[in-house]
């Protein structure tokens, strides 16, 4: 599925920068929240909003209003939990939920009327002390990649999203300084949980004006792997 250019598994460990293919459902989804990202930052441009459930609720709206306009076959719920049958299951911010009765999502464990694209959302840069790097790593290994990193987020599936809604420096900025802090993880992390390789960096698909795209592949503590794609807006 992998394009094997770029891919490089050696006793299960990654190496080097790939190239991921995304299933055609996916690649459907992330055409269609980037596209509405432009409209998305049109709007809160007009708003007082600035703190990340704001900015994740009125994108989950923008999202939803013209899927249902579109008549797309998918449905996004914000803090969607990964197991309801858990009363204590982590939220991803968003999840991805089809809407016809195909039953045939995507090349994934995934069956019936669960999220099939979750997504994690973070500010950049993010506010508050000791939580620069949380687009990566967080306290309680809470940060956006590490909870696909533990399985928090994600772990039936093979490709899943982040959103970064970017408030201050651009997109070549960000793409640096989150490539330097996983290196740095895979240079000195250590945490006996969680490995961090080089390879896991963000490889940049294009950036635009308003929006950016970049991939990424990463290890979990179970030795499978998940594809990420990170959507950036400009706000």
């Amino acid at each position: 599925m992998f394009n094997e250019k770029y891919e490089s598994e050696v006793s299960g460990r990654l190496s080097g920068p790939y190239t991921p293919e995304f299933d055609t459902s996916i690649k459907e989804v992330i055409l269609f929240i980037e596209r509405n990202l432009i409209i998305f930052s049109e709007s809160i441009a007009l708003s007082q909003i600035q703190n990340e459930k704001g900015l994740t609720q009125t994108l989950v709206e923008i999202l939803n209003l013209n899927a249902i306009r579109g008549f797309s076959p998918f449905w996004f719920e914000k803090e969607y939990m990964e197991n309801p049958d858990r009363g204590d299951s982590p939220s991803v911010d968003i999840g991805t939920l089809k809407i016809d009765n195909s039953g045939n999502v995507i090349n994934s464990v995934v069956l019936g009327n669960k999220s099939f694209f979750s997504i994690e959302a973070k500010r950049l840069p993010t506010p508050g002390s000791n939580r620069e790097k949380e687009y990566v790593i967080g306290s309680k290994n809470n940060g956006g990649i590490e909870r696909f990193k533990t399985g928090k987020h994600g772990s039936a599936l093979k490709h899943s999203g982040m959103i970064g809604f970017v408030q201050k420096n651009d997109f070549k900025y960000w793409n640096k300084k989150i490539n330097e802090w996983i290196v740095e993880l895979a240079q000195t992390n250590t945490k006996s949980d969680i490995n961090w390789y080089e390879s896991e960096i963000l490889i940049p698909k294009h950036f635009e004006k308003t929006t950016a795209q970049l991939i990424s592949k990463h290890e979990r503590m179970n030795n499978s792997y998940i594809s990420l794609c990170h959507l950036w807006v400009c706000i």
